[in-house]
């Protein structure tokens, strides 16, 4: 169960050649949220997948898209993060 006394944190997962962003409390969270919305279970992961946390310091550096995500197209993540009241998809990005 989420503790929303703690600060939403921002979660990148990388899976099957596209890079999603994730707001949630915790890592575990953010992986079981996008399984949900994705319809992908755990062991489609793999070892080129890759979940982790990302620093507080680049939020600014990255920027919201148009195809999935909180708000207007351009907005950087901390100004979506700072809007959003529980945990959210943020963007996403095919490569």
């Amino acid at each position: 169960m989420a503790n929303k006394k703690k600060p939403l944190l921002i979660f990148e997962i990388e899976y099957a050649g596209e890079l999603n962003w994730i707001a949630h409390y915790s890592m575990i969270e953010a992986l079981q949220f996008y399984c949900k919305e994705t319809g992908t279970a755990l062991n489609d992961f793999d070892g080129n997948d890759h979940i982790g946390q990302l620093k507080k310091e680049v939020w600014k550096d990255y920027k919201v898209n148009p195809e999935k995500g909180t708000g207007e197209r351009g907005k950087n993540f901390y100004t979506a993060i700072k809007q959003l009241k529980e945990p959210d998809w943020i963007a996403s990005m095919e490569y």
